[in-house]
């Protein structure tokens, strides 16, 4: 399963846009949180990152969240 996918740049943007899907089951009231080394990102202090919003069939996203450098592309399984 994809961890996250670069979505179309914007032409003449400095930014790169990328929305992260999640698909995983977990208990109720719980949720899963995108954490790293950029304040999109929280700085690596999960009380600052971004939350997953849940939908039909346990899948999970974030809104799509936008770097202000190009950072590489990350594929990883769950």
């Amino acid at each position: 399963m994809s961890l996250c996918e670069e979505i179309a740049p914007v032409p003449g943007a400095k930014t790169v846009r990328v929305k992260f899907v999640l698909k995983k089951r977990c208990a109720f009231g719980q949720q899963f949180l995108v954490v790293g080394d950029d304040p999109a990102l929280g700085l690596w202090d999960p009380s600052k990152a971004t939350a997953l919003d849940w939908s039909e069939d346990h899948v999970w996203t974030a809104k799509t969240v936008s770097f202000s450098h190009a950072r590489s592309s990350f594929h990883g399984r769950v």
